[in-house]
């Protein structure tokens, strides 16, 4: 894989992470 490759998957993964997680990981600190 490519930078660019490497770099979108990255985002994608942190906003999934971002929208889908936030409740989850605001009640476990632990994984913050």
């Amino acid at each position: 894989m490519n930078a660019v490759a490497v770099a979108f998957a990255a985002l994608l993964a942190v906003a999934n992470a971002g929208l889908l997680g936030a409740p989850l990981a605001l009640g476990q600190p632990g994984l913050l």
